[in-house]
């Protein structure tokens, strides 16, 4: 679910929400609670697929700044690279509804630890989030502590 050109610097990521067989609708290709790392090279152009295979409710993508320790409720929440933000993410009417789809491009600029968080109420504290960390040593990958 990454495919990663180092030629032409572009990661691409294929995200499923709630994915089939996960112990929980709150997760990330089956990840919860900070369980995976997504690694990417500073400067490398990212597009994400996201795709919500949970059959009740929205779901959102947001990379954040905020590594853990997350809000019920998210006010505004601003992404830590243009564009890295799914459309309406804290709207339960308007997100990215069941059998929905959403892509996002954007760059890794500012190396560091992020985060990929659903900030749908609740989605977050119930533990939908993975860590995204952006390497300026040119890592790549995905480890996971599961």
């Amino acid at each position: 679910w990454m495919h990663v050109d180092k030629a032409a610097k572009t990661v691409q990521l294929d995200i499923v929400a709630a994915q089939a067989g996960a112990s929980s609708p709150f997760d990330f290709n089956g990840y919860t609670h900070g369980e995976a790392t997504i690694t990417v090279p500073q400067g490398y152009a990212v597009t994400i697929h996201f795709t919500n295979h949970d059959q009740a409710q929205a779901h959102s993508l947001v990379i954040l700044n905020q590594v853990g320790d997350y809000p019920a409720a998210f006010t505004n929440p601003q992404p830590a690279f243009p564009g890295a933000i799914t459309t309406s993410p804290t709207s339960t009417d308007a997100g990215t509804k069941p059998g929905q789809s959403e892509t996002l491009h954007f760059t890794v600029d500012k190396p560091g630890h992020y985060a990929m968080v659903c900030v749908m109420p609740g989605h977050a504290v119930a533990g939908m989030w993975v860590r995204f960390d952006v390497s300026a040593e040119g890592a790549v990958g995905v480890s996971t502590t599961s």
